[in-house]
């Protein structure tokens, strides 16, 4: 149960749920893409279809992150159904490695604090303090 508690931690991360770090990611990310378009759209427009031609083609890209993002999480659960709802098709169970479960719930524990929190600012000023060196 640990195992699998910790794959769909690591799964529900990889959707972007929000208390996990796969969320601080992709928000970064989808901020990052809208902060570049903002600006280019007009405001004085009143029809859509006029809206929609003036709005950057990055802001689209960010959008289509949203979606993808929505119907990943539909695959996601279906995968958690299973794990948790369904009975095994193995027979026999894996070798129990002390050291692999280790690292995978050490893993578990820190998808869940470099998600929101303080870890996650700190992460984040370290990042921040690399790229400003690359630059």
């Amino acid at each position: 149960p640990v195992i699998s508690i910790s794959m769909f931690i690591f799964m529900l991360s990889l959707a972007g749920i929000p208390p996990l770090s796969g969320f601080l990611s992709k928000l970064l990310m989808i901020n990052g893409i809208v902060s570049i378009s903002a600006g280019t759209g007009s405001l004085s427009s009143v029809t859509i279809l006029s809206w929609m031609t003036s709005v950057n083609i990055i802001f689209w890209l960010a959008l289509s992150i949203v979606v993808n993002s929505a119907i990943s999480l539909f695959y996601y659960l279906r995968i958690g159904l299973i794990m948790f709802f369904e009975d095994p098709v193995v027979e026999e169970p894996l070798e129990k490695s002390l050291y692999l479960r280790m690292v995978i719930i050490i893993c578990a524990i820190l998808t869940l604090l470099l998600g929101i929190g303080p870890l996650s600012e700190s992460l984040l000023e370290i990042v921040n303090e690399a790229a400003q060196s690359l630059l």
